[in-house]
């Protein structure tokens, strides 16, 4: 990629103590501020590395969903509806260890959403990426640690992530 990204902090996404997945958000600039990560109109990326056995296509439509809609009070326009209901519902497979999920803000393209490498989604505005970075940093995250290390405030647990993570 041509943009320099760098990673801006990493979480562990744990549901009744069964971790799903890591997940790791890159910014140009590091922020811990959501507000700011938010409106930020440069690149950026969100990357989940699948770390349980098997995630059903049913499980991360349904935990997908609920964690948009807790974090996200405006309603997106048609075509967000639209793209929000391919990313739940994209899957057709369990996803597995070491599967990896990519939601890139590219600032000239848009949104573009990659499962393993191959492109799902595409949309021309932030308005995607936006929705699903507040599941993350949004008023209900997941829990208060993942959301403070996807903010980089935990930055001694993250070290340990990071080294699974790769």
């Amino acid at each position: 990629n041509s943009f320099a990204l760098e990673l801006n902090g990493i979480g562990s996404y744990t549901q009744l103590r069964k971790e799903f997945y890591i997940g790791a958000l890159y910014l140009t600039e590091k922020s811990d501020d959501p507000q700011s990560i938010l409106t930020s109109g440069t690149s950026k990326r969100m990357a989940l590395k699948v770390t349980t056995k098997r995630w059903s296509p049913r499980r991360w439509s349904l935990q997908w969903q609920n964690d948009i809609a807790i974090n996200n009070t405006t309603q997106g326009s048609n075509e967000l509806t639209e793209h929000l209901l391919n990313f739940t519902g994209f899957l057709e497979d369990n996803l597995i260890i070491g599967d990896e999920i990519t939601v890139d803000y590219i600032s000239t393209v848009g949104t573009i959403i990659k499962i393993n490498n191959v492109k799902i989604i595409e949309t021309n505005t932030a308005e995607l990426f936006n929705f699903l970075v507040n599941a993350w940093i949004g008023k209900l995250p997941p829990s208060g640690d993942f959301k403070d290390g996807i903010l980089g405030k935990n930055s001694s647990e993250n070290s340990a992530l990071l080294s699974n993570y790769k």
